[in-house]
Parts: structure tokens; C-alpha cells; sequence
């Protein structure tokens, strides 16, 4: 697995190189080690996904390599943005990139993708900020997929809430995510961030006022007296 990687990174990086020498890109030039890492776990991830290879026995690997990509993305993006793209922008995008590659690892496309999708927005609202995108021509557009997201992850977060996550902290939840894509779109980032963190508050509550699970120990109850019965 091993040597299978390393070769891959290599050749890949080579043939990035290569490209860079002898197309002589003026704009854009690509970064060799970020292409040999990228596309080795873009592969092996699909390989794995299509059934040839288990997953199982590349899942550490891939998660490196993926971590080291969401991090090195972000440094790309970083050079390239103005000065408003601080610490605050690139941490969000940093943290969300890590959730997808969690989500990915497991081929759970479609958390995978929601989040893949909220850590590019930092970056896409941070580039309007000084003009080099108008912001009112993709306010729109941004508007509608982070308000997507935000009732993506509400379903998500609901499927693995204990039964005490109800209505009431759904509709919680997603009218305050609401509330933080409105103000994160017109770039009020103080506002949207309080609002963003009020809208997790309704899943924390409801994980940590969680039943016991004693469901469990009256099913173990149970048997041990039908064990009793019989000997």
C-alpha cells in the first residue's frame, strides 16, 4: 500500500511538473506536490469506491493525504486572496474541509459534499469582499446553496439525535442557520458568526439531555430471567 502511494504521489507530481515546463503557464502554474497528492487519494478513493480495492485497508492513508490537501488548498487560496481573507476565513474553510474529508472517507457523498461546499464559501465571499467578483451577481447563488446546507446538515444532525431532537429543535436550528446565511452573505461576519454558533446550540442540548440507553440493559434483563427460567 505503501509503495503503491509513494510511486503514485511521484509520478504524478512528475508529470505536473512537466506540464508546468513545457506548457510555461503564465497565469497559473500547478503545484506538483499538491497534484501528486490530490489525484493519488482521487483514484485510490475511486478504485475503492467502485468495489476493486477495500477501503477498509486504505481509509488511514487516504485520510492523510486528504487532510494534507484540505490544508494545503487552503494555502493556495490563502496567497491568492486579499488581506480580509484572515485567520477567521481560512480556519472555517480549514474545519469544514476536514468534516468533508470525514464524511468522504466513508463515501457519504452527500454530507461530504455539503460540507466540501461550506468551505469553499469563505473563500468565495472573502474574493468578493475587494471587488474581484461582484458580489451582487452570486449573492443569489450563494444565498440559495448555503441555505441548502444549512437544512442538509439539519437533516443529517436530526438522523443521529436521540428521539428528544424533535420539531422545536429543528426548526431552531435551521431558522437560526438562516438568519447567520443572511448576514454571512451581505459579509457582516460578527453577526453571521453568532448566529451560526446559536444555530449548533439546539444539537448540543439535545445530545447532552439524551436518554440513557436502558432500552439495552431491559432487553440484557430480560434474557437473564429467561435464562433463569430454563436452568
Amino acid at each position: 500500500m505503501i509503495i503503491i502511494t509513494v510511486t503514485s504521489i511521484i509520478l504524478i507530481a512528475l508529470v505536473a511538473y512537466a506540464a508546468n515546463r513545457i506548457l510555461s503557464f503564465k497565469t497559473f502554474k500547478i503545484c506538483p506536490l499538491c497534484a501528486g497528492v490530490s489525484g493519488t487519494w482521487l483514484w485510490m478513493l475511486a478504485v475503492s469506491a467502485l468495489g476493486y480495492w477495500p477501503l477498509e485497508e486504505y481509509q488511514l492513508m487516504l485520510a492523510a493525504m486528504m487532510g494534507g490537501s484540505v490544508v494545503g488548498i487552503a494555502y493556495q487560496i490563502e496567497k491568492r486572496m486579499p488581506e480580509s481573507f484572515g485567520m477567521f476565513h481560512k480556519l472555517t474553510q480549514v474545519v469544514f474541509g476536514f468534516i468533508g474529508v470525514y464524511f468522504l472517507i466513508q463515501l457519504r457523498w452527500l454530507e461530504a459534499a455539503i460540507f466540501i461546499i461550506l468551505a469553499a464559501v469563505p473563500a468565495a465571499i472573502a474574493w468578493s469582499a475587494l471587488g474581484y467578483w461582484p458580489l451582487e451577481e452570486y449573492q443569489l447563488m450563494l444565498a440559495a446553496m448555503m441555505g441548502g446546507s444549512v437544512v442538509g446538515i439539519a437533516y443529517q444532525i436530526e438522523k443521529r439525535m436521540p428521539e428528544s431532537f424533535g420539531m422545536f429543535h429543528k426548526l431552531t436550528q435551521v431558522v437560526l442557520g438562516f438568519i447567520g446565511v443572511y448576514f454571512l452573505v451581505q459579509l457582516r461576519w460578527l453577526e453571521a458568526a453568532i448566529f451560526i454558533i446559536l444555530a449548533a446550540v439546539p444539537a448540543v442540548i439535545a445530545w447532552l439531555n439524551r436518554e440513557k440507553p436502558h432500552r439495552d440493559g431491559s432487553k440484557v434483563a430480560a434474557l437473564e430471567k429467561e435464562m433463569n427460567k430454563c436452568c
